[in-house]
C-alpha cells in the first residue's frame, strides 16, 4: 500500500492518474453524446421557465443548507467547507431521498446520520 501511495504522490504517478481520469471523462462524454444523438435530448419539450425555476430552487437549496449547518454547529466546532462537501457526497453515496433508484432510497435519518458523522469525525 505504501508503494502505491508513493507512486501516486510522485510526479509520474500524478501524470498517470490525471491522464487516466481524463481518458475516463472523455470516454464517458463520448458515450453520453452517442446516447443523446440516438435517443434525443430529454428536456427537448420542457418548459424553459420551469426548468430555470427548478435550477434556481436547486441552487437556493444549497444556500439554505449552508445556513442550516452554520446554525447547527458552534462557531469553534464548524467544519470546513470541503468537509461539508465531502459529507454531502457520503450521504448521497449511502442513498438519499434524491436517489434515482428505488432500492437506494433510505429514510432521511440515515442520510443525516451519515453526513453528520462524516462532518463530526473530520473535525477531530
Amino acid at each position: 500500500m505504501r508503494g502505491v501511495l508513493r507512486f501516486v504522490r510522485s510526479p509520474r504517478g500524478k501524470l498517470v492518474l490525471n491522464l487516466s481520469a481524463g481518458a475516463l471523462a472523455v470516454g464517458i462524454s463520448v458515450l453520453a453524446a452517442r446516447h443523446f444523438a440516438e435517443v434525443g435530448w430529454p428536456l427537448r419539450h420542457a418548459s424553459i421557465p420551469l426548468v430555470a425555476a427548478a435550477g434556481f430552487l436547486f441552487l437556493l437549496s444549497y444556500a439554505f443548507k449552508a445556513y442550516g449547518w452554520q446554525r447547527l454547529f458552534a462557531p469553534n466546532a464548524r467544519p470546513r467547507p470541503l468537509t461539508l462537501a465531502a459529507s454531502c457526497g457520503a450521504a448521497e453515496s449511502s442513498g438519499s431521498e434524491s436517489s434515482a433508484s428505488p432500492q437506494a432510497k433510505v429514510p432521511i435519518a440515515k442520510t443525516s446520520t451519515t453526513s453528520t458523522w462524516t462532518r463530526r469525525s473530520s473535525i477531530r
